[in-house]
């Protein structure tokens, strides 16, 4: 692990010797940044939480994590016959609007499966490249696409929309690096 030194400002001001000790520092630092050296500053990151028994959860405070990776979960029940979808929308305004939803993916049941059971399923979503990867079980399989999530978004919202579903639960949990200090 390489360690953090301070530079004093004396070392760089103007007409200041160039040292192989502060070359030494200025080639370490950025490793001891990364690898959470003591008395290095700390990249800003931390693990969010929500959870929801409606139809809807939503992420706040998302400008600050332009690196965020989401995992939601879904749950509950889907009567027979009866199609829900789950979708994502975006807000640059703290929650107030969400301008454009998008479909990411329909979920059926059918006959043969009279209630298809949504809880264990697994939506991961890396908002840094938009793409999302879906999963429900093995006899469904995975569904991928991408939705864009440009800098600026405060609030990422994820939902049923339509469908009968019972005992409806989202959560999500989300990793967010970078642009404010760890909490």
């Amino acid at each position: 692990m390489a360690d953090w030194t301070t530079i004093p400002d004396t070392q760089i001001e103007p007409k200041a010797p160039v040292t192989s000790e502060l070359m030494t520092a200025l080639r370490d630092n950025p490793v001891a940044i990364a690898q959470g050296a003591t008395n290095a500053p700390k990249i800003a990151e931390s693990w969010r939480t929500v959870s929801s028994t409606s139809t809807s959860a939503t992420l706040g405070d998302i400008e600050y994590g332009q690196g965020a990776r989401v995992e939601v979960y879904f749950g509950g029940t889907l009567a027979a016959g009866s199609t829900t979808t789950i979708k994502a929308a975006i807000s640059s305004d703290n929650g107030s609007t969400y301008p454009e939803e998008a479909s990411l993916l329909s979920l059926s049941a059918t006959i043969k499966d009279p209630t298809t059971f949504l809880l264990n399923a697994k939506f991961i979503f890396d908002r840094l490249t938009g793409q999302w990867l879906f999963y429900r079980d093995s006899n469904y399989g995975f569904t991928s696409g991408t939705f864009s999530s440009p800098t600026g978004v405060t609030n990422i919202r994820f939902r049923f929309d339509g469908g009968s579903v019972s005992v409806p639960r989202i959560s999500a949990l989300w990793y967010i690096t970078g642009g404010k200090a760890a909490y």
